[in-house]
């Protein structure tokens, strides 16, 4: 006896929902049946549902698709924090040199700084990086005057 003998693959093998649930029936012998009965009448499927390359037969999307998906998220976030780490670096460089010119008593502005903190808080947007706060002289000044006090 072949091991696909099985009710659900014969030609004849229907199901129906109704409002107490699936009904399933051999539409040949008029019986209510299971996916797994067996019957002698059994006439196997031959027929496959469609592939069009995009789904397999049971409606997933294949794992080499899968895969390259995952493969260009991963990507597309791993470029994403490499970003956000040049910009951290370069908000830092820029917060070191407005405390030096602070330090020596020369004239600071914190524009710089804050258009290295616009752009990382553009990539925060999207929830992968942490958001950035402003940067004010003032707050510049008090981190001098802390340094000072030390």
């Amino acid at each position: 006896m072949n091991r696909f003998h099985a009710c659900a693959t014969c030609i004849h093998y229907r199901i129906e929902k109704r409002a107490d649930g699936l009904y399933t029936y051999c539409r040949r012998l008029g019986y209510e049946t299971k996916p797994n009965y067996r019957f002698n009448c059994w006439t196997p499927k031959t027929e496959r549902p469609a592939f069009d390359g995009k789904r397999s037969r049971k409606g997933r999307i294949p794992l080499s698709e899968v895969h390259h998906a995952i493969t260009a998220h991963i990507n597309k976030q791993h470029a994403i924090l490499k970003r956000f780490a040049a910009l951290e670096l370069e908000r830092e460089r820029r917060i070191d040199e407005a405390v030096e010119r602070c330090r020596r008593g020369e004239p600071f502005t914190v524009e710089a700084i804050n258009e290295v903190t616009k752009q990382m808080n553009e990539l925060a947007a999207g929830g992968l990086v942490p958001a950035r706060r402003y940067v004010t002289p003032e707050m510049v000044r008090d981190y001098v005057r802390r340094l000072e006090e030390k």
